[in-house]
């Protein structure tokens, strides 16, 4: 390695570092100065002068040097460009007093950071090939501005510098500390950069610089997307005229200008209370206040309570802030105001307007210069706020409210608790308010874990109570909301809480409400303006999930009991019909009654209300069933309509939370009926999900029950389901006796669908018995009294299962044509249980017919729809087969790895199929592989 002698001194700290680097990559090339200079065309005299400092070399040079070196030439090109705007001749510093090449005595000189700085968004615009006015308009900000920005003689503010260095592809790290540099030159000699001087137009007597925000929060969290927005819409629309179009020399610093339009910037931030408004605000007018070099007003309007301000008394304030003394401010409002606009024009003011209670309020506030910003809050929307670009804050990310519970608390630790942390924050429903409160009273309990929180807010019910901390209260906040609502509007959120919806469509509200659909909406949009309700899509709202328990408590005591069950009630109806309504154009494709009157145009479109409407049909059904003083009529009749459409299109948790609810109603009634088709839902459901021991037990106590009634039909559904259940444990003889004695009873009673799904299950398990022969006339039968109902789910399972059939008969190519020409179907009528079955046995059927390749896709696909439904026993089944595809492809590791995962659901519910996998195991070639 070379001896280099000392850099002389003086040097630019850039250029010392891009000279050393220089000096590495020729140690790490090995080669002299002669064939250095052979390599790269310069002379040996010059890469001399080059090592020495005394010349900067051309960036060509460097970059030959990168390569022979084995650089990297993005990081030695920056070093370039930073050392080429820092360098100065040795002799450059000639009379300065101090011998320091980066300073001088003369405020108008332009600083050296600030040349640097200049150089290098000059390269950043080279290279992202913007012209002056391109470069404005993405920037957002003005052609003049940036003609001063790119000669050097003003300091851009930081998000114009980011901004660019996003548009070139370039990170901006180092160009931070260069910025920050610039800043502090200019500072130094009491030079500010042009767009941050104040105006030399301010009105003479009004000097005074107010600075009157609140502390910036420390521990303000998250919102990064909503503040650059903020900051965007504020600045964007003071936008200069335009400027020179090309400056390429360094110019003299220019008295600074009032550009940009006539009207103030104003943006809004709304939301409920508690949403943190306030704190956002503050956080984003302390990172704007360089951009406003007059000063930031601030003011809170007190618009949620009682006494809100008046607009004169603010204006008061703001005349006196600004040095008027109190005998020259006008007497009235109106003098106030347009004394106010005078003062501010031609100012870089910042005005912050906190908790404003409408519109009118705020338009005596409102400067009269483009030059000015305003940024306010509000629970309510304004929509006739003219010129206001709307912010509508919703709850935080689950990290964000993670992380502002943890810097509350002081613990940084509590991450580590990430499970309980979750908890608590879906406790809290990600509401800022509610994750302070959470986090101070953490803070104040040190002994406390954020599992012990989670437990005090574990209920709904008592949820508010926990909710405070000293003078914060989440229910005393909404309380406020809830105070200033008119009578209707109060009464529509309440009764919009009845019955747990998730969203309310305007045909539900317009039920509960008891109000034709145009009379609900409006209501609905009005609190959507206060706040207290949010749109999730066109015509359909949805309350925040803690807004929602305080709605609920304020329906309890606000509306009688007579009042809640009667919305109820007609809820449940409007549900009760709709159902039946999709549900009849779903199977048949007709509408029942009146096609004029029909709800729903089509299958498609009834199939989709229901789709979206599932969750809310089962929150209401649940909560009516609770209710003793609603007959559970209306809520049994929809939960028996809608059973085989929730189990066939894979909605088993809304099928067994509400056969659960009717299960626990029916024994407080002593409905030994109602109690009977519970039990035989609950135990079909715990089949499809894997839970052998629950099917088991609902099935033969539904059994038992229906003997004792004496109830035929539902001896046959019981003994039906638990051969069904037989068939999952791979009891395959006790599912032939069970189905058997089923069909016996319905050819007894004449019932023709049950006659079908019956002679469909009994055909299945002849298949698995290897009696397929036996098994094909009777789910040829089932077909056949599926088609001729019309019934589109029996006829796509007789389908299913004929194809099964026919794979046990090794008829390969009629299985896959039935398999093949049943997936359309399926998939156009949304039965999605069904078409996991039949591509998972479509691989089956490719995989006997010696395709395992193909096999393995079909596998794959059904596989991975059967877990989405939930259906651990079936996607367990088939990877066995998918195991022995794997095999068949020569991946033995694979194989075993697919069914030691399968081995884990098959031991709880098929001991024989655990049995079977456990063996295939224990005799490949990898024995033991599944266990590392």
């Amino acid at each position: 390695m070379s001896r280099w002698k000392p850099l002389r001194d003086g040097l630019d700290p850039l250029v010392v570092q891009f000279v050393v680097e220089l000096r590495r990559m020729k140690d790490a090339s090995g080669l002299n100065l002669t064939q250095l200079a052979g390599k790269t065309g310069r002379s040996a005299s010059s890469w001399e002068r080059y090592l020495d400092s005394r010349v900067i070399p051309p960036l060509d040079v460097v970059e030959a040097l990168a390569k022979l070196a084995g650089a990297d030439p993005t990081r030695i090109t920056v070093l370039h460009r930073t050392a080429n705007g820092a360098w100065r001749a040795p002799d450059s510093s000639a009379g300065n007093a101090s011998g320091a090449s980066g300073t001088t005595k003369d405020p108008m000189r332009i600083p050296p950071a600030s040349t640097h700085l200049a150089a290098e968004i000059r390269a950043l615009r080279e290279r992202a090939g913007l012209s002056l006015a391109a470069l404005a308009t993405e920037t957002r900000y003005s052609k003049s501005s940036w003609a001063r920005w790119l000669t050097g003689k003003a300091v851009p503010p930081w998000h114009a510098v980011h901004a660019l260095c996003a548009l070139a592809g370039g990170i901006d790290t180092d160009l931070r500390a260069l910025w920050a540099l610039a800043e502090s030159e200019w500072s130094g000699r009491g030079v500010v950069a042009t767009a941050r001087e104040p105006s030399t137009t301010a009105p003479p007597g009004s000097t005074v610089r107010p600075s009157e925000l609140p502390a910036d929060p420390a521990d303000f969290t998250g919102r990064d997307r909503e503040t650059e927005l903020i900051r965007r819409l504020l600045t964007s629309s003071r936008l200069a005229p335009e400027g020179p179009q090309e400056p390429e020399a360094p110019q003299e610093p220019q008295a600074p200008q009032a550009d940009g339009p006539h009207a103030p910037a104003l943006v809004a931030i709304s939301g409920p209370g508690g949403i943190g408004k306030t704190a956002l605000a503050v956080h984003a007018g302390h990172l704007l206040a360089r951009e406003f070099p007059d000063g930031e007003l601030f003011a809170d309007l007190r618009g949620a309570g009682q006494a809100a301000a008046v607009p004169a008394d603010v204006l008061l304030g703001f005349l006196s802030s600004l040095g008027v003394p109190a005998g020259e401010v006008p007497p009235d409002g109106a003098g106030r105001s347009a004394l106010f606009r005078s003062l501010s024009a031609g100012r870089r003011l910042l005005i912050v307007l906190d908790d404003v209670a409408d519109a009118a309020q705020v338009r005596p506030l409102l400067p009269g210069s483009g030059s000015c910003a305003v940024l306010l809050t509000s629970r309510h929307k304004l929509p006739d706020l003219a010129g206001c670009q709307h912010v509508d804050l919703d709850v935080l990310p689950a990290d964000d409210a993670a992380a502002l519970v943890a810097r509350i608390a002081g613990r940084p630790q509590i991450r580590s608790e990430s499970a309980a942390i979750r908890e608590l924050v879906a406790a809290c429903g990600r509401f800022p308010l509610a994750l302070r409160i959470a986090g101070a009273r953490l803070a104040t309990r040190a002994s406390w874990t954020a599992g012990d929180l989670v437990e005090l807010l574990g209920t709904d019910r008592h949820r508010l109570d926990e909710l405070v901390a000293g003078d914060l209260g989440v229910r005393a906040t909404f309380d406020l909301s809830y105070r200033g609502l008119p009578a209707p509007q109060a009464r529509a959120f309440r009764l919009l809480s009845i019955g747990g919806l998730e969203e309310i469509a305007v045909s539900s509200a317009a039920a509960l409400l008891d109000l034709p659909d145009t009379a609900a909406r409006r209501l609905a949009e009005a609190l959507v303006d206060a706040s207290l309700l949010m749109p999730s899509a066109a015509g359909r709202y949805r309350y925040h999930d803690l807004i929602r328990l305080f709605a609920q408590e304020a329906a309890q005591t606000g509306e009688s009991g007579a009042d809640r069950v009667s919305a109820l009630a007609r809820l449940v109806t409007l549900y009760r019909g709709r159902l039946q309504s999709a549900l009849a154009l779903i199977r048949s494709g007709q509408a029942d009654g009146d096609p004029s009157q029909a709800v729903f145009t089509d299958a498609n479109r009834a199939r989709h209300w229901l789709e979206t409407e599932v969750r809310n049909i089962t929150n209401t059904v649940v909560h009516a069933l609770r209710q003793p003083e609603l007959p559970p009529a209306e809520s049994l009749a929809i939960i028996h309509a809608g059973q085989s459409f929730l189990r066939s299109s894979g909605f088993w948790d809304s099928s067994r939370r509400m056969s659960q609810a009717a299960l626990e109603r029916a024994v407080a009634d002593a409905d030994p009926a109602a109690e009977l088709t519970a039990r035989q839902y609950l135990g079909m459901i715990a089949v499809l999900t894997g839970d052998p021991a629950v099917a088991r037990a609902q099935l033969t106590q539904a059994l038992h029950l229906a003997r004792a009634l004496h109830d035929r039909t539902a001896q046959a559904a019981a003994l039906n389901r638990l051969g069904l259940l037989h068939f999952t444990r791979g009891e395959i003889d006790e599912s032939i006796v069970s189905h058997q004695a089923a069909l016996d009873i319905y050819r007894e009673l004449d019932d023709r669908t049950g006659m079908c799904t019956t002679m469909i299950n009994l055909g299945k398990a002849l298949s698995e018995a290897d009696r397929a022969a036996e098994a094909l006339p009777l789910i040829e039968a089932s077909l056949s009294l599926a088609s001729a109902a019309g019934d589109e789910m029996s006829v796509a399972f007789a389908e299913y299962n004929l194809a099964r059939c026919y794979r046990r008969l090794r008829r390969y190519h009629e299985a896959i044509a039935v398999h093949l020409a049943s997936l359309p179907k399926l998939r156009e009528s949304g039965l999605r249980e069904g078409e996991a079955h039949t591509l998972a046995d479509l691989g089956e059927t490719l995989l006997e017919a010696g395709r395992p390749h193909e096999a393995l896709t079909w596998l794959h696909d059904g596989i991975a729809a059967l877990r989405t439904l939930g259906d651990r026993h079936s996607a367990a089944t088939h990877e066995i087969a998918a195991g022995r595809a794997h095999r068949a492809l020569g991946d033995e590791a694979e194989a075993v790895l697919v069914w030691t995962a399968a081995l884990e659901t098959l031991t709880i519910t098929t001991p024989t199929d655990a049995a079977a996998v456990q063996q295939l195991i224990d005799e490949s070639p990898l024995r033991g592989a599944g266990d590392r």
